[in-house]
């Protein structure tokens, strides 16, 4: 399957292909229409045909028009706008629907967000962004909230580094470092548009200045906090799988970098 064509939660685009398996061959493909009424067409090497459904989860069988690895192209209209996302979509996927077995957990695939956010320009991005994770009033929506409302009071006050979490990754750090091990620390990306909340302040200058300040052997750290543009992200901190790639190299490059320069 293009998984370039799957969103993240299922979400499929108003055409795309699927590979035959043996399940989908004997159990058909489970989605979900989205609108009231969606005319679909199934179009495989053994042949094709079209069908009316209504709104819910629906099953087209392919086992006719398709043998198992051929790719059987579906074409769903009309697609409803999300206006969250910034795309349209025709219908909704059960989860690991295409996949010979189910992905394990942690195992990450492209997704369609992954490659639809770089094409939003700033303003679209930012409208997006803030229907997707700014709409507090939703429910589970506390931690970002707070989240959010706490990088705005950090930039009213100076950096503190007794603060536990920070007082506990300078003890972790002085371990390392009696240990005899070479610790790599870096500063994570992050969205612009939640760094600019802080970024400028006293307290985000003294945390980095903080991490950059220990020059005991076998210390390493990286500041990648402005290295990527917002389309690089889902939310706050976490990355597409563009972003994921690029941010990965940028880490690893260093990482090279600085056991290089031992050698000499």
């Amino acid at each position: 399957m293009n998984r370039m064509a799957v969103s993240q939660r299922g979400a499929v685009i108003s055409e795309f292909s699927i590979q035959a398996t043996d399940s989908l061959l004997s159990e058909g493909l489970h989605l979900e229409i989205m609108a009231d009424r969606a005319r679909v067409e199934v179009v495989g090497p053994a042949g094709k045909y079209t069908d009316e459904l209504s709104r819910g989860w629906r099953t087209l069988e392919i086992r006719k028009i398709a043998k198992p690895g051929e790719m059987v192209r579906i074409a769903i209209t009309p697609a409803i706008f999300n206006e969250q996302h910034a795309d349209a979509y025709s219908a909704r996927l059960a989860r690991n629907t295409g996949l010979a077995v189910p992905a394990r957990n942690g195992q990450r695939l492209p997704r369609r967000e992954d490659s639809l956010y770089e094409t939003l320009s700033d303003q679209e991005y930012k409208k997006s962004f803030e229907m997707r994770n700014l709409q507090f009033q939703r429910p589970g929506w506390a931690y970002m909230k707070a989240l959010y409302e706490a990088k705005s009071v950090w930039a009213l006050n100076s950096f503190d580094s007794g603060l536990p979490a920070i007082d506990g990754l300078d003890r972790f750090r002085k371990g390392i470092s009696r240990s005899g091990v070479q610790l790599f620390l870096y500063n994570a990306p992050e969205n612009p548009l939640t760094l600019s909340l802080y970024e400028k302040s006293d307290y985000y200058k003294g945390y980095v200045a903080f991490l950059n300040s220990f020059s005991e052997p076998g210390y390493h750290f990286m500041d990648l906090h402005d290295s990527l543009p917002m389309q690089k992200f889902y939310d706050y901190h976490h990355l597409t799988y563009g972003g994921a790639a690029v941010a990965s190299r940028q880490v690893a490059d260093w990482i090279i970098r600085e056991f290089r320069s031992q050698r000499h």
